[in-house]
C-alpha cells in the first residue's frame, strides 16, 4: 500500500495536508506564498510606522503685527496662500531650513516662517485671535469653502462679531466657516 511522505499510516491527513499543501508543491507557488505571509506580518508595522511618522506638531504664531503668510513653497517669493493670526496653533508636519510646513491652504499645506513660530503655548493675552465686527446693509453669508461656490454654513448680521483665525485670499476663517473680508457696501472691521 502506497503512502503519503510524512502522513502517519492509518491517520486520517489533515485538511491544509490534503487541499492546501497540494497548492503550494511547485516551487514558485511556495515562494509566492512565503512572500504573502510576510507581507501580511509586515504591513501593520508598516502602517503604524507610518502613522507615527505623519502625527504633526503643534506651534504657535507668535512675534507678528497682523497675521504670519503662509506660503505655497519655502520661499518668500512664493505665493500666499493662507494667514495665521497672532496666537494661532499651527499643525507642524516636516521643518526644512528656516521653512515649516503646515496644515492650511487650498492644497492642505503651506510653507511658514520658522522666526514666527514657538513650541510654547503663548499667554491668553496673545493667543486671542483678533476681534472683527461685520458692517453691512443685510446678512453675509458664512461659507464652508472660501469661495463664493461653497455652501451655507449661517448668516452674520450688521453689527455682530467675530474672532477671525487665519485668512485665505481675502476669505476670513471664523471657527465654523469662511466669510469674505470686504464687500460692496461694506467688510469686516477691525475692533480696536
Amino acid at each position: 500500500m502506497f503512502h503519503e511522505p510524512g502522513v502517519v499510516p492509518g491517520s486520517r491527513p489533515s485538511f491544509a495536508e490534503r487541499r492546501i499543501l497540494p497548492l503550494f508543491s511547485d516551487h514558485r507557488c511556495l515562494a509566492a506564498a512565503a512572500l504573502v505571509t510576510a507581507l501580511l506580518f509586515a504591513l501593520p508595522l508598516l502602517s503604524q510606522a507610518m502613522a507615527e511618522e505623519a502625527q504633526p506638531t503643534t506651534m504657535y504664531v507668535v512675534g507678528v503685527k497682523s497675521w504670519l503668510n503662509g506660503r505655497a513653497e519655502p520661499d518668500m517669493d512664493s505665493n500666499v496662500e493662507a494667514r495665521f493670526t497672532l496666537g494661532t496653533d499651527v499643525a507642524v508636519y516636516e521643518v526644512s531650513g528656516q521653512w515649516a510646513k503646515v496644515a492650511g491652504g487650498e492644497s492642505g499645506y503651506v510653507w511658514c516662517y520658522m522666526d514666527y513660530l514657538t513650541s510654547e503655548k503663548p499667554s491668553d493675552k496673545t493667543q486671542k485671535s483678533p476681534v472683527y465686527t461685520v458692517k453691512s446693509n443685510g446678512r453675509v453669508n458664512v461659507r464652508d469653502t472660501p469661495d463664493m461656490d461653497g455652501d451655507h454654513v449661517r448668516w452674520l448680521e450688521d453689527g455682530d462679531t467675530v474672532q477671525v483665525q487665519s485668512w485665505y485670499n481675502g476669505w476670513a476663517y471664523i471657527g465654523d466657516g469662511y466669510v469674505l473680508g470686504m464687500w460692496p457696501g461694506g467688510g469686516l472691521e477691525a475692533v480696536e
